[in-house]
């Protein structure tokens, strides 16, 4: 990771069903536009934070605005994550967006994020 890391600090506050905060990647030229990332394998990312879990959620054209989203534990050394689009039911010819984010537990959070990229098949 380096020092030129994703901060992404803020507070998680309630009012919906499922509150979140966080950090979200768009692939396609406008946000929420689907694009093709079949000819990839899935994504990776470095994290470092406040040991608390963290979702990442895939929204994808075939699911509508409900994600898919598994978690990680952001430790307070610098980690690698990958996940396969397999991993969230996908074959990724339509997504529409990836977010990394903090809730539904209300509070404070703060994480860094540095090093995303698609990975091989």
């Amino acid at each position: 990771a380096t020092s030129r890391a994703l901060v992404v600090r803020g507070t998680v506050n309630g009012g919906t069903a499922s509150p979140w905060a966080g950090a979200m990647w768009f692939p396609a030229a406008q946000p929420m536009q689907p694009a093709d990332l079949s000819a990839t394998g899935g994504f990776s990312f470095q994290a470092k934070g406040d040991g608390a879990t963290y979702r990442v959620m895939v929204f994808m054209r075939e699911n509508g605005m409900a994600p898919r989203v598994r978690t990680f534990v952001a430790t307070a050394d610098w980690a690698g994550h990958k996940f396969a689009w397999s991993d969230f039911g996908t074959e990724a010819a339509g997504i529409l967006g990836i977010a990394i984010v903090a809730g539904p537990s209300e509070g404070k959070f703060e994480l860094r994020l540095d090093e995303l990229a698609l990975v091989g098949r």
